[in-house]
């Protein structure tokens, strides 16, 4: 279904990390500190700076922050990186910035960690958790079809059902008013009423505050990606309730969509 409605000659460029806030534009996002792109490094302002300065941008931040390849998807190559006592610390492991280069080699970027919810940690702590919300254009109309929530496991730090071999990612439906499902499916099929790392009871989530706020926000964010229709996009709930951009997606299972967020992909 997907390939039929996105023009996947196109996405190639959609979906380079380094350039969502160029493209998308979204009103709200992780702060970037610094870009690599091509080997060349940019501050989050697009300027161009060198190996020096990109180095201490990571190491004046007094947040903790995460490294990814920009240009690639699924979680891969995401990590946490900290600063103490005026050392970087990569997955707690104490690296120079040219260990870092050594790593990632080119397009990758490094922003701060965003700041969820207590909503949507207390599944899973250890990860940022998202809400996958699918965005369709249609007659020139960008429509809002379905959503489901993310949680990691196995305190591994993404929430991506696929990171890595094992992982047993968690999905909760999401109604149209922003109420939780009781129960979860796993990648696997498995279903939950309790997180399987955590023990926490999905019953007592909490619903998402001002939802029609979140379906306005993706549709906007649809606006300026013109070759694909359907878009599955990674929103964080802020500390403030606030939808957060994190980023889009192209391709996705409709059929895995259909019954995490129990509803049809069009109805």
């Amino acid at each position: 279904m997907f390939p039929v409605f996105n023009d996947y000659d196109m996405s190639v460029f959609y979906k380079d990390k380094n350039l969502y806030d160029i493209v998308v534009n979204p009103p709200r996002s992780a702060v970037t500190l610094v870009k690599n792109i091509n080997g060349n490094y940019y501050d989050g302002d697009h300027n161009g700076i060198n190996y020096l300065e990109a180095s201490r941008l990571l190491l004046d931040s007094d947040k903790d922050m995460i490294i990814k390849p920009s240009r690639s998807n699924n979680g891969n190559g995401v990590a946490k990186l900290s600063v103490r006592n005026g050392k970087v610390y990569l997955k707690e492991k104490p690296v120079t910035f040219q260990d870092i280069e050594d790593i990632y080699k080119e397009n990758f970027l490094v922003q701060e960690a965003i700041q969820q919810h207590p909503t949507m940690a207390a599944p899973h702590p250890a990860s940022v958790n998202t809400l996958r919300m699918v965005t369709f254009r249609c007659k020139n109309e960008i429509r809002y079809l379905l959503a489901f929530a993310r949680f990691g496991s196995n305190n591994d730090i993404r929430d991506n059902a696929g990171a890595n071999e094992g992982a047993d990612g968690i999905r909760v439906g999401i109604t149209d008013s922003g109420d939780f499902y009781d129960v979860a499916l796993s990648k696997y099929g498995k279903t939950y009423t309790h997180h399987p790392t955590t023990g926490f009871c999905f019953p007592e989530l909490n619903s998402i505050p001002n939802y029609d706020e979140y379906i306005q926000f993706v549709k906007d964010c649809h606006k300026n990606i013109l070759h694909l229709d359907i878009i599955s996009w990674d929103i964080v709930m802020g500390a403030d309730t606030k939808p957060v951009f994190l980023e889009p997606n192209f391709a996705g299972t409709p059929t895995f969509y259909q019954l995490a967020s129990q509803k049809p992909f069009f109805w």
